[in-house]
């Protein structure tokens, strides 16, 4: 477990540097690549804190603080009604994390994935767009001369 919260610490911390470089389209993130930056932080606290010891406190504190930076995520840097509704459905379902006793782990594994999966499908189209604004554009081809 602890392995796979810092494998997520770690893609979460890379992919607010991809955001920091620009957005598809060309839009310019502005601070909002930092809440990628503070989750994948977060998320070293909670591999950090386990729980069983006397670290529950600080573990749940620490795990609350992340879930809701990544049900951010998406309304705030996506800013598209699609991205924002998948936000709130992660913050809802984080939310009944707490109120549904029976179906805790249901609702916070289905929050997590959906807000994850959203920053997978944008990371991929970081991938995907052209030249990142920090990047020189590319020199022309020469011309070719007709015979």
């Amino acid at each position: 477990m602890t392995a796979g919260l810092l494998a997520l610490a770690a893609g979460m911390g890379l992919y607010g540097l991809a955001l920091r470089q620009g957005l598809p389209g060309g839009r310019r993130p502005g601070p909002t690549w930092l809440l990628p930056v503070a989750n994948g932080v977060i998320t070293v606290a909670v591999a950090a804190l386990p729980l069983g010891g006397s670290f529950d406190g600080a573990h749940g504190a620490a795990a609350a603080l992340g879930y809701v930076t990544l049900a951010a995520i998406p309304a705030v840097v996506g800013r598209r009604p699609l991205s924002i509704a998948i936000g709130v459905v992660s913050a809802l379902c984080l939310l009944l994390t707490i109120l549904a006793d029976d179906r805790d782990g249901l609702f916070q594994r289905l929050g997590l994935t959906v807000a994850q999966a959203w920053v997978v499908v944008s990371a991929l189209a970081l991938l995907r767009s052209p030249t990142p604004l920090s990047t020189t554009p590319p020199a022309p081809a020469p011309a070719v001369r007709p015979r």
